[in-house]
């Protein structure tokens, strides 16, 4: 085989593995300090730029795909990824209505109100759960995670530091 053809080949084998790794690497999306979406509460485009909120379960840090935030002073999360994939509780979500259960206890959250059924009593939350949009097209329902740990009877610690 002649010089030519054999760094033809390697070029070709060097940039195949280049788009390999640079496709591998965006599989696991990391937020920087600034991140953006759509609320489709407000109807509103949103450069976040405040905390993002860690969850620990059980003394491990739970490893979200999408990171906890602050809204209005309220500590959210997906509610799937922390409290269905992680937590274990049931859940189910049509149109606007999010129900989450343990087989006990239910909480049926309307997206976008701040009133909250929770074994069919009514009451008013301080901050609706909202639907958002992340640049890639990914839709996820944030949940304030205080009153879902504390209604289903996980211990919820704030530490503001961390």
């Amino acid at each position: 085989m002649n010089l030519k053809k054999r760094i033809k080949i390697f070029l070709n084998l060097i940039l195949i593995v280049v788009i390999l790794c640079s496709n591998f690497h965006s599989i696991n999306y990391v937020y920087a300090s600034d991140f953006n979406f759509y609320n489709h509460n407000t109807k509103s485009n949103v450069k976040y730029s405040g905390k993002q909120v860690s969850y620990f379960y059980n003394n491990k840090k739970v490893d979200l795909s999408y990171p906890g935030i602050i809204l209005s002073g309220t500590a959210f999360a997906d509610y799937k990824e922390l409290f269905v994939d992680e937590l274990g509780l049931s859940a189910s979500l049509n149109d606007k209505q999010l129900q989450i259960s343990d087989g006990k206890t239910e909480i049926l959250f309307t997206i976008g109100s701040r009133y909250v059924k929770i074994n069919g009593k009514s009451q008013k939350i301080s901050t609706a759960p909202v639907k958002l949009e992340f640049h890639n097209g990914d839709i996820k329902y944030y949940v304030p995670t205080r009153l879902i740990a504390e209604t289903f009877g996980f211990n919820y610690y704030w530490d503001s530091n961390n």
